[in-house]
């Protein structure tokens, strides 16, 4: 029953995920938003559920309900002056309010940035430079050379070793012992086949292997050509913006990877360096206090990643969340499942200050793709994560890098706190009572707690590749789905889900998904 239920709502809603958190101390944050200007009728519904979200949901949230440090003051500590004496808001905001199926309890801190003023600035996308991959290098691969196999040479082997084939013989012996058997099919196998036919052409490539890799050196060289209008000249400069190798520093591999095709119609790139071996930034996962490692400090990991960064001369971005993420692996009664299991890392997000202001970081990627020519190109937001175990750096993640030029020193003006409330009451209602109305037999339960003005990317009418930093508020909390005909409810109590964006200087409700 739930499946059908969840996946009416993302039919309705479309996909969406969120998260973020202030300093190296605590907080919180998560966005599914949508699109309606202030004082219109209806509501364009835009989002959904996070499936990173849906993990190990339980209603609860893991963090505080404060937050401190570089991302802001609670509203009216800031003294006379300033955005504070702008928005005129309280130290927390509270209210209950419900329309039938969409209730809304509201108990949070008031967060905004002890700050003059906001002004606006040009954002515009851009490739990686080679001055950006040597800054990191330096720093995190103690600029080691890139080598990688040499598969023109072991192509007979497909560049495997004999070790690594003998290992994967085993485990199909053994799946295929706990199914019944090598003239069983194979699932996950594209066309079905037997595990014995898959057994065989694993054992044909052993008798090519050799017993050690052929290394070829790779330039750490970053690419980059812009491509043409034929698809045979973007699939050429598809490939050619690519870098791929690996690196050992202090006898660990790890692996250096860089998409860099930033064109007109795809503007989604990234540069990450990985541990092989402790890999764990693919998986975010949401812990009990019982299951964190007691030797992982997040203020030590934090404190570390911030030195890091700075040393790679990202000198405008702070820290703005934690998360923990786990390795995955094949689950034990299910070979196409992969579940967390083994090792916990704890992660420290990035974002960028605009004169001491913190762009406010989710993990709603800005990766939904709307019907009009602005929303069709993908142009996520800019990212900057480090992933950190027990024995240090695990990952390191890049994402969508900026220009930033500002566009004036004149303070732009923002609604008072109360216009901004009284949007927020009117359109959570609104939105969420359309959705009840298509599915009547569900209630929506919103506890939101937290509320943070900072800035926010939002793309030009051009379309993608360029932007504007603007302030906007955010409205952090859980969500819970009571079905009628279900006793267990649906919750998302990611720790950082902000369920409204509103534009602080005219009301109007941002979709963090489309990126306006």
């Amino acid at each position: 029953m739930r499946k059908r239920k969840i996946g009416c709502l993302t039919a309705v809603l479309g996909m969406a995920a969120v998260m973020s958190m202030a300093g190296c101390s605590d907080s919180k944050q998560t966005t599914q938003q949508l699109v309606t200007p202030k004082g219109e009728e209806t509501v364009d519904m835009q989002e959904g559920q996070s499936e990173n979200n849906r993990q190990g949901s339980n209603g609860e949230s893991s963090q505080d309900s404060t937050a401190e440090g570089t991302a802001g003051t609670v509203a009216g500590n800031t003294g006379a002056g300033g955005i504070a004496q702008q928005v005129q808001a309280p130290d927390r905001y509270q209210a209950d309010f419900s329309d039938g199926a969409v209730n809304v309890h509201v108990d949070a801190p008031v967060i905004i940035p002890d700050s003059a003023g906001f002004k606006l600035y040009k954002v515009s996308g851009r490739p990686f430079s080679q001055e950006d991959y040597d800054a990191v290098s330096h720093v995190l691969l103690e600029d080691a050379p890139l080598w990688s196999r040499d598969y023109e040479v072991m192509e007979e082997s497909h560049g495997f070793i004999k070790e690594e084939i003998e290992e994967r013989i085993a485990q199909i012996k053994e799946t295929a012992e706990r199914n019944g058997g090598l003239d069983q099919i194979n699932e996950a196998e594209a066309k079905g086949r037997k595990y014995g036919e898959t057994l065989a052409d694993w054992e044909v490539l052993l008798e090519a292997a050799p017993e050690e890799p052929v290394i070829v050196e790779v330039p750490g060289v970053v690419p980059y050509v812009k491509a043409g209008k034929t698809e045979n000249e973007k699939q050429n400069a598809y490939s050619m913006n690519m870098l791929d190798g690996n690196a050992t520093v202090n006898g660990e591999d790890y692996y250096v990877f860089m998409d860099n095709n930033f064109q007109e119609d795809w503007q989604w790139i990234r540069f990450t360096v990985r541990s092989r071996e402790r890999r764990l930034g693919e998986n975010r996962v949401f812990l009990s206090d019982e299951e964190i490692p007691a030797g992982l400090s997040e203020e030590e990991i934090c404190e570390e990643a911030a030195g890091l960064v700075k040393e790679m001369g990202f000198s405008d971005f702070e820290p703005a969340g934690g998360e923990y993420f786990q390795k995955l692996q094949q689950a034990e009664d299910d070979e196409n499942v992969m579940v967390p299991k083994g090792t916990i890392g704890y992660g420290i997000n990035f974002t960028r200050t605009l004169e001491g202001i913190p762009v406010t970081y989710t993990s709603n990627s800005g990766t939904t793709v709307g019907t009009d020519v602005t929303a069709y190109v993908t142009w996520p937001y800019e990212t900057l994560r480090m992933v950190f175990d027990e024995k240090g750096m695990t990952d390191f993640s890049w994402e969508n890098p900026y220009t930033i030029e500002k566009q004036s020193d004149e303070y732009v003006f923002l609604m008072p706190f109360t216009d901004i409330q009284n949007i927020f009451e009117e359109i959570i209602i609104k939105k969420y009572k359309t959705l009840a109305e298509y599915d009547n037999d569900i209630a929506f339960y919103f506890n939101i707690n937290e509320v943070r003005l900072g800035y926010m990317r939002v793309r030009d009418s051009a379309g993608a590749g360029t932007g504007t930093m603007i302030p906007v508020w955010d409205f952090f909390g859980t969500q819970t789905i009571v079905y009628a005909e279900e006793d267990e409810p649906y919750v998302d109590a990611g720790p950082y889900s902000s369920w409204l964006t509103v534009n602080a200087m005219d009301g109007t409700v941002i979709d963090r998904g489309l990126g306006y």
